[in-house]
């Protein structure tokens, strides 16, 4: 199992560019071939049907197109038809079968990532001119496929793809901006993952610290010291409060545990 990136990616553009990317998006997944849409069309004929030699020959046809979409999915990793390959495609050096071989590899080199995702499994958020999809990938951002992604859609005015991952302590932000003579500038701003959260999700950081200096305390057996270090990146008010919240749950702590010994 690969540990989890969480990403929020944000994509804004003209009413052409974004109305594009959605189609490309719904119709890859409106994939008539795939397994399920094959199961529910069987579903329907069979039906109205009634002649039983009519019933017995489509319930043959259908079963062996469906066993043959689901070994296709199953060599796929079950996923539909991959939003990075629908928008972005794969390397020109690459075909089909190449991809279906080593297709791990592929995506970590090309997309940043190594799987790609589905549309079917997360929420995507459309109006005229952005998008915008909370998402999660395999060990790392998708900054190959952000990057190609805004270059080869020249609509696109800018992104902006947030990112998080404790397990492998990062978090960041990439962005993308096109200017008005259709240059595009790219900085990718990867940290720590408290320092990022600290930079980035600054809400999220501050609503999580009560519980992380808690379990630096109870269960990591840290002293004051340690857990003041791992912070030296704040501002200097902002380590003042930190100090604070150390000191009540230090004395929080010791007063649960005289009141347990008493």
């Amino acid at each position: 199992m690969p540990n989890w990136c969480q990403n929020m990616l944000y994509v804004n553009g003209d009413k052409k560019t974004i109305a594009l990317i959605m189609r490309k998006l719904e119709n890859a997944n409106k994939n008539p071939n795939c397994a399920e849409n094959l199961i529910k069309e069987k579903e329907s004929v069979l039906l109205v049907l009634t002649n039983p030699q009519d019933i017995e020959r489509t319930t043959f046809e259908f079963d062996n197109k469906i066993k043959v979409a689901q070994q296709i999915e199953q060599n796929e990793d079950g996923r539909d038809v991959g939003c990075f390959k629908t928008l972005i495609g794969l390397p020109d050096t690459v075909n089909e079968d190449d991809y279906r071989c080593n297709s791990n590899e592929i995506n970590s080199n090309y997309y940043g990532t190594k799987w790609d995702i589905s549309y079917a499994e997360f929420q995507w958020d459309f109006d005229d001119t952005s998008l915008s999809v909370s998402f999660e990938t395999a060990w790392s951002p998708p900054i190959g496929f952000l990057e190609k992604l805004v270059l080869q859609y020249k609509g696109i005015t800018d992104a902006e793809l947030n990112y998080e991952e404790s397990g492998c302590n990062f978090a960041g932000r990439m962005v993308a901006i096109r200017d008005n003579r259709g240059n595009v500038s790219f900085n990718d701003d990867c940290l720590s993952y408290e320092e990022g959260l600290y930079k980035y999700q600054d809400d999220y950081f501050w609503d999580r610290m009560d519980d992380e200096i808690r379990c630096a305390i109870e269960e990591c057996d840290n002293d004051k010291k340690d857990i003041m270090d791992r912070y030296s990146f704040v501002s200097a008010d902002d380590l003042k409060e930190i100090e604070k919240t150390i000191d009540e749950i230090i004395l929080e702590l010791q007063t649960e545990k005289n009141e347990q010994e008493a």
